[in-house]
C-alpha cells in the first residue's frame, strides 16, 4: 500500500553532486531474483556526446504525497510509488539495466540544474537506445489486448462475439476494458508527446506484458473502427457514416494514441527521418487535452517538438509570466492565436492572466476542434488571398504591448446585436453542425440588414465566422 512520505533525516538522503554542462546522470539499475526485493541503483555523471547505451523511461509520477524509497548509492532517495512500481517491473533479474529516469537522474531541487536538464529532455529521448513506456500494471489490459489483436487481425463481427461470449464477457466488459487501457493517465501527460514522438523504438510495459507502442497505437485505430461499426450494426442493423465522421474524423484528431502512432509512421517512413519539428501553434492544438503536475510544463512539455518559438526554460518564472511571453512571441508568427484565447472552463480571474493570454491548463477552446486545424485559412477575412503578399502587407495584425495590455490594430465591422450561449462538443456530427448553424443564422441576419451596402466588409466577416459554410 502505498504511503505518506517518510520523515528521513537530510543527512541520510541521496545527495547529488552538480552536473558539468551537458552532462546528463544515468541510473544503473541492479539485478534481483526476488521481484519484491528491495529496489537498489546506482547513479553515475555522463555526456551525451559519448552515446552511453541507455533507456529513457517515459511514466507518470503519480501522487507526489504517497512516496517510497529506494536506495541509490546505498542512500534512500524518495520516489513515488509508481516509479517504484516501474523500477520493480524493469528490473532484471541477472543484469544491470541503464536508465534515464527524470525524478533521480535530475535535482528537483535545483532550478538552474532543472532548467538546463529539462532544455536537454529532446536530446536525451533522441539518444536513447529505446524508449521504455509505463502504463502501469496490468489490470484488465490482457482482455483489451486480446480482443484488440482479434480485431487487428480482421475478425467478423458474429466471429467478435462468439469469441466474447466464450471468454464469459458481455462486449460492453470488452468496451470497457479497451477504454480503461486507452484512457490510462499516461496518454494524457504533456510530456509523452515529446517522449515518444520521434523515430526511436519504444517498448510499453503493462505490467509483466511487453509490446510495441506503434503496434498498441495500431490497436487503438483498429478499435475504435470496429466499435463505431459494431455498435451501429446493433443498434439500426446497418452501418451509419455521417461526412463528419468519415472525412474529418473529429475524435481521432483529438486523441493522444492517434497522434502519437500517427506522427511516429510519419517518422518511420520518412525519407529523411529528421527530428520531429512542428509549429507551436501545431503543438499547442495538439496538447490542448494534455495534463500536468506544474502548469508552467505545459509550455515546457513541448519545447522539445517545437522550431518556430524560442521558449527559454526558466522555472523561476511565474505561470502569468512564462504564459504571457510565450503567447507574445505566437502572435508575432501567427494572430491567429488569439483563437485560443477562451474557454469554457477559464476562471474569470484566470491567476491574474490578461485576457489576451490563454489559460492553457484548461482543456477545451470554444474554437470548434474541426476549425482549430484551419486556423490559417478558415479566420482570415482576406480569403483565399496570400496574406503575406506586398498587396496586404498593410492589413497585416500590427499589436504593441502597454504594460499588460495588449493594444492592436482593428477594423471595426459592426455592432453585435445579442450574444448567445452555446456548447460546443467535441465530437462528430450533431455538436459541430448545431454550432455552424449558430455561426450561419447570424450571418444571414448580417446579409439582410440595411446597412450591409454601405460596409465593404459585410462578406467577407461573416464569411470568416462560418468557414464559407452558408448551410
Amino acid at each position: 500500500m502505498p504511503r505518506k512520505a517518510e520523515q528521513v533525516q537530510d543527512h541520510q538522503l541521496f545527495e547529488y553532486s552538480p552536473l558539468d554542462t551537458h552532462d546528463i546522470r544515468l541510473l544503473e539499475l541492479l539485478p534481483s531474483l526476488d521481484f519484491d526485493a528491495e529496489i537498489h541503483c546506482t547513479v553515475s555523471h555522463s555526456s551525451l556526446e559519448k552515446h552511453p547505451p541507455y533507456e529513457a523511461l517515459s511514466y507518470v509520477w503519480g501522487d507526489s504525497n504517497y512516496t517510497t524509497s529506494v536506495q541509490a548509492d546505498g542512500r534512500p532517495h524518495h520516489v513515488t510509488k509508481n516509479l517504484e512500481l516501474a523500477l520493480r517491473h524493469l528490473r532484471l533479474r541477472e543484469n544491470r539495466r541503464l536508465l534515464w529516469v527524470d525524478a533521480i537522474c535530475i535535482n528537483q531541487q535545483d532550478v538552474l540544474e532543472k532548467n538546463d536538464q529539462v532544455g536537454q529532455m529532446r536530446r536525451i529521448y533522441l539518444g536513447a537506445e529505446k524508449v521504455i513506456v509505463w502504463l502501469g500494471e496490468e489490470e484488465n489490459a490482457g482482455i483489451a489486448l486480446k480482443f484488440c489483436s482479434l480485431i487487428q487481425n480482421g475478425v467478423s463481427i458474429s466471429r467478435f462475439q462468439k469469441e466474447v461470449g466464450k471468454n464469459g464477457l458481455t462486449i460492453e466488459e470488452v468496451w470497457s476494458s479497451c477504454n480503461s487501457l486507452f484512457g490510462r493517465p499516461w496518454w494524457t501527460r504533456t510530456w509523452v508527446l515529446q517522449e515518444v514522438i520521434h523515430s526511436r523504438p519504444a517498448t510499453v510495459y503493462i505490467g509483466n506484458i511487453q509490446l510495441d507502442l506503434d503496434d498498441l497505437c495500431a490497436k487503438y485505430s483498429g478499435y475504435q473502427g470496429f466499435k463505431h461499426t459494431h455498435n451501429s450494426i446493433q443498434r439500426d442493423h446497418i452501418v451509419k457514416f455521417d461526412i463528419y465522421s468519415s472525412v474529418f474524423r473529429i475524435e481521432a484528431m483529438i486523441s493522444t494514441v492517434e497522434i502519437i502512432g500517427w506522427r511516429r509512421e510519419q517518422r518511420m517512413t520518412s525519407e529523411e527521418n529528421h527530428d520531429p519539428i512542428i509549429s507551436m501553434l501545431s503543438a499547442m492544438h495538439m496538447s490542448r487535452f494534455q495534463q500536468c503536475q506544474d502548469a508552467r510544463d505545459k509550455i515546457y512539455g513541448l519545447c522539445g517538438l517545437i522550431g518556430d518559438v524560442d521558449v527559454t526554460i526558466d522555472y523561476s518564472l511565474s505561470k502569468s509570466e512564462l504564459y504571457s511571453s510565450t503567447m507574445k512571441q505566437m502572435l508575432l508568427r501567427y494572430p491567429e492565436s488569439l483563437l485560443l484565447v477562451e474557454s469554457p472552463e477559464r476562471k474569470i480571474d484566470s491567476e491574474k492572466l490578461p485576457s489576451w493570454v490563454p489559460d492553457w491548463t484548461t482543456s477545451r477552446s470554444l474554437v470548434p476542434a474541426i476549425m482549430s486545424f484551419w486556423a490559417n485559412e478558415a479566420f482570415c477575412c482576406s480569403g483565399g488571398s496570400d496574406r503575406d503578399s506586398n498587396e496586404y502587407m498593410d492589413f497585416k495584425p500590427k499589436f504593441h504591448l502597454e504594460n499588460s495590455t495588449l493594444v492592436m490594430r482593428a477594423v471595426q465591422v459592426g455592432t453585435i446585436t445579442r450574444t448567445s450561449f452555446i456548447e460546443v462538443t467535441f465530437g462528430i456530427g450533431e455538436g459541430y453542425q448545431d454550432t455552424m448553424k449558430v455561426f450561419a443564422y447570424d450571418k444571414n441576419e448580417i446579409e439582410t440588414q440595411n446597412t450591409s451596402d454601405q460596409n465593404p466588409l459585410h462578406k467577407p466577416a461573416p464569411s470568416t465566422m462560418t468557414m464559407n459554410n452558408s448551410s
